[in-house]
C-alpha cells in the first residue's frame, strides 16, 4: 500500500521497498521500512527544493492513507 501511495505523485516515478525490520528494538506491531523513490519529471531536470517538496507531500499522504510515518 505505502508504494501505491507514493507513485500518486506526479514526480515519483516509481517506488521500492528495500528493507523491512520488525525485530525487538521497534515499538510494539510496528516494523521500519527503507523505501528508494526516483523522482522524474518529463519536461525539466528537477530542483533539489522541487524533490524535497515532494518527499514531505508524499510523507504527509502516507500518515493520512496508511498511519506510516517517517522514524526520528
Amino acid at each position: 500500500r505505502l508504494v501505491e501511495v507514493i507513485v500518486e505523485h506526479p514526480l515519483a516515478e516509481r517506488a521500492t521497498v528495500f528493507d523491512v525490520y520488525t525485530g525487538s528494538e521497534g515499538p510494539q506491531g510496528k516494523r521500519s521500512m527503507a523505501l528508494r523513490i526516483h523522482f522524474r519529471s518529463e519536461k525539466r531536470t528537477l530542483t533539489t527544493e522541487e524533490v524535497n517538496e515532494a518527499q514531505e507531500g508524499i510523507l504527509r499522504e502516507l500518515e493520512k492513507k496508511t498511519g506510516a510515518r517517517l522514524r526520528g
